[in-house]
């Protein structure tokens, strides 16, 4: 056999705890370096067997403090749906990057921050469809026109 990706899922409950640390009983072993370091993704399965969608979560871990700096910053994005450009208006100034995913979960634009509260994000390259804008694990969506 030739396997290209083996996704696993295991049970879970409503509430659910990930295990972090560089053990390697851990759910999440690296912290950010420079990367976002852990992606979780869910599915669900209702009584009828419908089978809904796989939603990723992108999990930034730092082992000196246990949470990123970036997750007590709030953010917006406008305009929504946006052609062109999207502007990511922050509460503070953030660190790190700003990272646009597709629905599949895949990175399609990775963007360091500059020192204002206000970040413009180039979506020329982008083709039309749904994406999410992810920040310290924190996430918001956006239509690209």
């Amino acid at each position: 056999y030739e396997i290209d990706e083996l996704r696993v899922y295991k049970d879970r409950t409503a509430s659910e705890t990930i295990t972090v640390g560089s053990a390697s009983t851990n759910d999440i072993r690296y912290e950010n370096n420079p990367t976002t370091s852990g992606k979780i993704r869910s599915l669900v399965i209702d009584s009828a067997y419908n089978v809904s969608a796989i939603v990723t979560e992108m999990v930034d871990v730092d082992f000196a403090t246990g949470i990123e700096e970036n997750q007590l910053i709030t953010f917006k994005v406008y305009p929504n749906p946006a052609k062109n450009k999207l502007t990511v208006e922050f509460s503070e100034i953030p660190i790190g990057e700003l990272r646009v995913n597709d629905l599949t979960g895949k990175v399609v634009l990775i963007q360091a921050f500059n020192t204002d509260l206000t970040q413009q994000v180039n979506l020329q390259h982008l083709s039309k469809g749904v994406y999410l804008v992810s920040v310290g694990g924190k996430v918001q969506k956006f239509i690209k026109e």
